[in-house]
């Protein structure tokens, strides 16, 4: 058994033999589709494939890991933010994270490992799915979505004094303001 884990808990998924993914090629058409040069590691015994590789949002460089297990049919995306959370923040960042997972559609979700590392996390089954390199563009789109539109808020909770609450009052603001020009253009 395997354990994977969301930020909304635990789900024990039984593993099995023989997906149905050729990982190595998605990953090679992804690769030509946004005209990277980057390597395909693949590992010969599980026959396990990774891009690992920087990713450039708003002028800061992510890192960015995309991998194929054929073992359990699993595609998986993991954008990581420059910077990491500040001692003693951890209580705010996770509160934001878990209020932008709720709040707001993305296709993965925003977590925080035990060594303070901010994740963006996503985990497609794709047994018997139809995935080509253009849905996987379509993640990263939605990952770098998510810190496109809240690395401001993200760094702010991480690195600085703010509070969860005054990054969530930001939020209710901007939505006020939002739904303000909404109304005025109707």
């Amino acid at each position: 058994m395997s354990c994977l884990m969301l930020y909304t808990g635990c789900f024990i998924i039984p593993q099995y033999k023989g997906g149905n993914m050729d990982f190595r090629k998605l990953f090679r058409e992804f690769l030509d589709l946004l005209d990277w040069e980057d390597e395909i590691a693949v590992d010969q015994d599980t026959g396990e494939c990774q891009i690992a590789t920087g990713y450039t949002i708003k002028g800061q460089g992510y890192d960015l890991y995309i991998e194929g297990n054929p073992e359990n049919s699993f595609l998986s995306l993991w954008l990581y933010p420059p910077y990491k959370v500040n001692e003693g923040k951890s209580v705010d960042a996770v509160l934001l994270f878990n209020y932008i997972n709720n709040n707001y559609l993305y296709g993965g979700s925003l977590s925080l490992s035990e060594k303070n590392r901010i994740r963006y996390a996503l985990v497609l089954d794709t047994e018997n799915a139809q995935v080509d390199a253009q849905l996987v563009r379509n993640l990263l789109a939605s990952a770098a979505g998510c810190f496109r539109f809240h690395a401001e808020d993200i760094a702010a909770v991480s690195l600085t004094s703010k509070t969860f609450e005054a990054v969530k009052a930001d939020y209710e603001h901007r939505e006020q303001v939002r739904a303000r020009r909404e109304a005025d253009n109707s």
